[in-house]
């Protein structure tokens, strides 16, 4: 399974969609995994991850499968306006958290124990439904990290990396049923 973070969305609105610069990385992402023999495409049912998704879905000819599980934090109510980190002033509390990173101060408020709960429900879930299959997984840097903690075993991190947009980490699940990291972070097209 392929996790790929959404492409650069624009801010102020509550469920954003992707910017120009969002859009060009999404194609970038289309571009480097078109050869990937991927057979299956998800994700979350928040907007940028979803619209991320349409390049490569287009390329493949594939659906792509909404999976809620796949969003952000834990929801909001109401949901606030999304926030371009790097549109903040250099001295925003949350800018500098990850400048610095101490990517922890960078987690809102939440059920930590739900959040890894659905970390391991939604790969799990998408290993069960798609057997053998290669999945490409669009959603957000708070349940890919989630993820990848569960996995290495960090868990009392939730957010121990910053993952660009569109940077992709690979998991793979063993014939024994051990689930693993095989990368993180990948980049480099967009780099």
């Amino acid at each position: 399974m392929i996790l790929i973070r959404h492409g650069r969305p624009i801010g102020g609105v509550k469920d954003p969609g992707l910017s120009d610069l969002g859009r060009t990385q999404a194609e970038a992402v289309a571009d480097r995994l078109a050869s990937e023999s991927i057979t299956v495409i998800v994700a979350s049912s928040l907007q940028r991850a979803a619209e991320t998704a349409v390049p490569l879905a287009t390329r493949l000819g594939l659906p792509v499968e909404c999976v809620p599980d796949l969003r952000e934090w834990e929801p909001y109510t109401p949901r606030p306006a999304y926030v371009v980190l790097e549109d903040l002033d250099d001295d925003h509390p949350q800018k500098l958290a990850l400048a610095e990173g101490r990517y922890e101060a960078f987690v809102p408020p939440l059920d930590h124990d739900a959040l890894r709960g659905r970390a391991r429900s939604v790969v799990a879930d998408l290993f069960e439904r798609h057997p053998g299959e290669r999945i490409a997984a669009f959603a957000h840097g708070g349940i890919i990290n989630a993820v990848l903690a569960e996995i290495l075993g960090i868990s009392d991190r939730l957010y121990f990396h910053d993952p660009a947009y569109t940077a992709f980490a690979r998991v793979a699940r063993l014939p024994g049923g051990r689930v693993i990291v095989r990368s993180m972070g990948e980049t480099g097209h967009v780099t």
